[in-house]
């Protein structure tokens, strides 16, 4: 019988090549979350509780009201290619607009991977105070995990959900990657001064981020190993 060291084993295997940012999410204490990536990016956790699926995994639970996670300035984020992958779990309590994953200022600079209130993901970058939004296609539910991957490359991006592409009408969008030193944020925007948080009500698992695009067998790949933890089949 497998004990729960056992199964983190499992759980908490190198990343792939490539990673910058991998938060399998084990508790170290004192409201941190670390990376286990080569990068050492640990997030300073506000208002947000852990949580443990039977699995084992452990998740982080916002209130959608003002918890989040503020990884700070990531230079390994520098990206010098427009080519890279953002990965990450998700419950929703809540449908509506939620933030999961930014980088930069809402309309200012950077990128965000988010739900948007047509409960659909969407994938957005920022230059200039304009941005271009790719959405996806499938409407999510509430109480449910998804696994969730946006993968840029070039001036497109495509989103899967649970190993498939859930891309809409293609987008191109603006180049993220001269925008270096932004503070990244999970569960949130970084927001300005006239623009919403988008605070998510629900659980994140299982963050990484990767310095190049994904492929569709990546994807597939990632979501076969862990769709178990999370009870999706």
């Amino acid at each position: 019988m497998k004990t729960l060291v056992d199964r983190e084993g499992l759980i908490f295997s190198p990343p792939q090549l490539g990673c910058v940012l991998y938060l399998p999410g084990l508790p170290g204490g004192a409201g941190k979350i670390y990376d286990r990536s080569l990068c050492g990016n640990r997030g300073t956790i506000t208002g947000a509780t852990w949580i443990q699926l039977p699995s084992g995994v452990w998740c982080l639970s916002f209130d959608g009201q003002d918890d989040f996670v503020d990884c700070g300035v990531t230079t390994a984020l520098n990206f010098t290619s427009e080519d890279f992958t953002v990965k990450l779990w998700v419950c929703r309590d809540t449908s509506g607009d939620a933030g999961l994953i930014t980088r930069g200022q809402y309309k200012v600079d950077g990128w965000m991977l988010a739900t948007q209130n047509q409960n659909k993901l969407d994938f957005r970058t920022f230059q200039s105070n304009e941005q271009q939004i790719q959405v996806g296609s499938t409407m999510l539910s509430s109480g449910t995990w998804y696994h969730v991957v946006a993968s840029r490359a070039g001036s497109s991006a495509t989103l899967y959900l649970n190993g498939k592409d859930d891309t809409g009408t293609p987008v191109s969008l603006t180049d993220p990657t001269g925008n270096t030193n932004r503070t990244l944020r999970l569960a949130s925007q970084t927001g300005g001064p006239s623009s919403p948080d988008w605070p998510l009500a629900g659980d994140l698992a299982l963050v990484a981020i990767y310095n190049r695009a994904w492929t569709a067998l990546d994807v597939q790949n990632n979501f076969n190993q862990e769709k178990h933890l999370f009870g999706v089949w």
